[in-house]
C-alpha cells in the first residue's frame, strides 16, 4: 500500500509540475463555460501576477499579459526587430485577457511594447518598469538574472549636480 501511495504521488506531482502555472491557468479557463467564471479566473490570476510582476515570468518564459478589448494586439520590441507584424496576441474566450509566452536567455533585458488594433503604440499598462529608447519610453522586460549595471544605478554617496534653466536674447 504505501509503494502505491508514493508512486501516485510521484506521477501526480510529475504531471502537477510539467506544466507552466501561467499553462495551467490558461487550461483552467479554457475548460471554463460560463463567461462570468472566466472573467473571475482571470481576475484571480490578475491579483496573483501583480504580486509577482508583469510580464508574468517562469524560468526562461515571459508571459506577456494584456487586459482590453481592442480587435487585435501585438508586442513589437527589440526581440523582433519592433516589427508590429509578428508576435500577435492570443485572447483567452469571453475575456477580456491577452496574452503571449516567448523563451529568453535569462539575464536577457528587452525593450517592449503593445499595439492595439495594428496602430495604436502603448506602454504596458501591468509594467511599472520602463526606460527611454530611441522614439520615448518603452516598457522594460528583465529576466530573473539579469543584473542592472552600477554605473546606471543612483548613488546618494557621490556629488551630483544641478540644472539652471537660462535663457540667452
Amino acid at each position: 500500500m504505501k509503494k502505491f501511495l508514493f508512486t501516485l504521488i510521484f506521477i501526480l506531482s510529475s504531471f502537477t509540475f510539467s506544466q507552466s502555472q501561467f499553462q495551467q491557468f490558461i487550461d483552467h479557463v479554457n475548460s471554463l463555460g460560463d463567461p462570468l467564471a472566466k472573467q473571475a479566473a482571470v481576475d484571480s490570476f490578475m491579483t496573483y501576477a501583480r504580486t509577482i510582476g508583469i510580464p508574468f515570468i517562469e524560468d526562461s518564459t515571459a508571459n506577456f499579459i494584456y487586459l482590453g478589448n481592442p480587435n487585435s494586439v501585438t508586442v513589437p520590441g527589440d526581440f523582433n526587430g519592433w516589427n508590429i507584424n509578428t508576435w500577435p496576441m492570443t485572447k483567452l474566450s469571453q475575456t477580456n485577457f491577452w496574452y503571449r509566452s516567448e523563451k529568453f536567455e535569462l539575464d536577457a533585458r528587452l525593450d517592449y511594447k503593445f499595439v492595439l488594433n495594428g496602430s495604436t503604440w502603448i506602454l504596458d499598462p501591468e509594467n511599472p518598469n520602463t526606460c527611454q529608447g530611441g522614439f520615448g519610453p518603452n516598457s522594460e522586460l528583465s529576466m530573473p538574472l539579469y543584473v542592472q549595471p552600477w554605473e546606471i544605478n543612483y548613488n546618494p554617496n557621490i556629488a551630483h549636480g544641478t540644472l539652471i534653466t537660462k535663457t540667452i536674447f
